[in-house]
């Protein structure tokens, strides 16, 4: 059985300066089509299995901010329930 991973990119979101905190998050929650900041903010947080064209797209997002993407994930396996 494959493993699940959680993908979260809350830590990319604490490198950037806070002048353009709000810019980026904009351009995140548009990119990922959310329509309210609560469905961003668990996205942000917790996006299960992400697409790798959407990783990429992030991390796109992310470097117009210079951030590279090692600092901006944190991936951890999602444990089975029995």
């Amino acid at each position: 059985m494959a493993i699940r991973m959680n993908y979260s990119f809350l830590k990319g979101c604490g490198k950037v300066c806070k002048e353009d905190y709000s810019k980026l998050n904009a351009e995140l929650k548009e990119y990922l089509g959310c329509k309210t900041m609560t469905h961003y903010y668990l996205k942000r947080k917790r996006f299960i299995d992400m697409p790798v064209h959407i990783k990429e797209g992030i991390e796109a997002i992310f470097s117009a901010y210079n951030v590279s993407p090692e600092d901006i994930w944190e991936i951890t396996p999602i444990e089975e329930q029995p």
